[in-house]
């Protein structure tokens, strides 16, 4: 089943659209059922065929959640010709997958995992009670370092940390997989931040995304001991049992960007970038660009001048729209211009288009590419609004391209 616009579909199925004003979730999306057969020929499905879909549809429409955390289950559904039960199920949950089969199937690894080292490395010192430094590093070195993380190895004390363990088992899991862990660790402990923000992360309705993740924030920070956001403001994301309040946080700050609430965001970003100066999760990327949309240019550029890890795409493409917003198209802006084209070369064919080249994937590796997405949803808007700027870009990055093609070698 896919969804396409009207004049894609074809032309018995578009007349038959406009003839019957049959109901649309949009108008743009006009569902079209199709298959594969021999040779990757597309097979259009029989009367037979649509009334099941129909029956798996209706079935889906009236699924509750706690059917689906069963893995199996059954729903009464109606069909053109009559009355039929659907049985429905998720293979991922009746038999959970291991992390490694995530990854053959290509999911990527999820940075939160990593954190589990973190966890190990707090116990592995509380439990050794290690004060030389010499002896600490070699510790790690023969214990953790090189090693694969074994959840198990230092067990739950508390409702909490079980919590945690649960989350950390979801960040290895895809699907309704990771939303059952969620919320199984929320059951056990509503204090876990981790848990409010997957749930959020899982949710296609944007108020829903806020409230879930507001209570994560609210759960984080009952979670931490009040007085360590001011005694331990610097080196926050160092210390175990933060990083969950940063990512509540960070999420909350980019879900009012969403809203519109351009203010309250930034107040967050500031204050985790008080909290981890370092910068750790990546908040300069989108403050940066929220000042500028709320026309605070030099406020932006102070943090620019504190913090210039050009090396970070959005932040590149950023600092060149703010010094031509500062001092105009001259020799500082288009510097910082030519340094972005280097850190993120695909980045203004979709900022000036929308559109890569049909022949993009040999010539630019999938992290350019995911760059060049990234960098267009948060800045777009940005550029094109800016007079002078699309234009500019343009001229300069035709030029930085004949230069680069005259420098390569024959």
């Amino acid at each position: 089943m896919t969804a396409c616009k009207l004049d894609h579909l074809p032309l018995s199925d578009s007349q038959l659209w406009q003839q019957e004003a049959l109901p649309l979730l949009d108008p743009e999306r006009y569902p079209l059922l199709v298959g594969f057969g021999p040779n990757r020929s597309l097979v259009r499905a029989d009367a037979r065929r649509l009334a099941c879909v129909e029956a798996v549809l209706r079935a889906m429409a009236h699924t509750q959640p706690e059917q689906m955390d069963s893995g199996r289950w059954s729903v009464e559904a109606d069909k053109v010709d009559g009355p039929v039960t659907v049985t429905l199920a998720l293979p991922d949950l009746l038999d959970p997958p291991a992390p490694s089969e995530w990854l053959r199937r290509g999911f990527e690894r999820d940075r939160r995992s990593a954190d589990l080292f973190q966890v190990h490395l707090a116990r592995l010192c509380e439990e050794r009670q290690v004060s030389d430094p010499e002896e600490f590093n070699a510790l790690v070195q023969k214990e953790l370092v090189g090693k694969k993380l074994d959840p198990e190895r230092f067990p739950p004390r508390n409702a909490h940390e079980k919590a945690q363990q649960l989350c950390f088992k979801a960040f290895d899991c895809f699907g309704r997989r990771r939303i059952q862990l969620a919320r199984e660790a929320l059951d056990i402990d509503p204090a876990c931040a981790d848990a409010w923000v997957l749930l959020a992360e899982n949710t296609g309705d944007a108020d829903e995304r806020m409230r879930l993740l507001v209570s994560g924030l609210a759960a984080a920070e009952r979670a931490l001991n009040p007085e360590c956001l001011e005694r331990d403001a610097g080196y926050f994301w160092s210390m175990p049992g933060t990083r969950p309040y940063m990512r509540a946080r960070f999420e909350v700050a980019l879900c009012l960007v969403e809203h519109g609430d351009d203010e309250q965001a930034i107040d967050h970003f500031r204050e985790l970038l008080r909290l981890d100066p370092q910068d750790n999760p990546g908040v300069r990327e989108y403050l940066i660009p929220t000042l500028m949309k709320v026309n605070r240019d030099r406020e932006a550029s102070q943090y620019l001048s504190e913090h210039p890890d050009e090396g970070r795409p959005l932040c590149a493409y950023a600092r060149a729209l703010l010094g031509y917003r500062l001092y105009g198209k001259g020799p500082r802006a288009r510097a910082r211009l030519k340094r972005a084209f280097a850190v993120a070369p695909l980045t203004p064919l979709l900022l000036l288009s929308g559109i890569l080249p049909d022949d993009f994937d040999q010539v630019a590796s999938e992290d350019d590419l995911q760059d060049a997405w990234m960098i267009v949803s948060v800045i777009h808007k940005l550029y094109v609004q800016r007079p002078g700027a699309p234009e500019w870009l343009e001229k300069e990055y035709r030029h930085w391209q004949s230069r680069q093609r005259e420098d390569s070698p024959a």
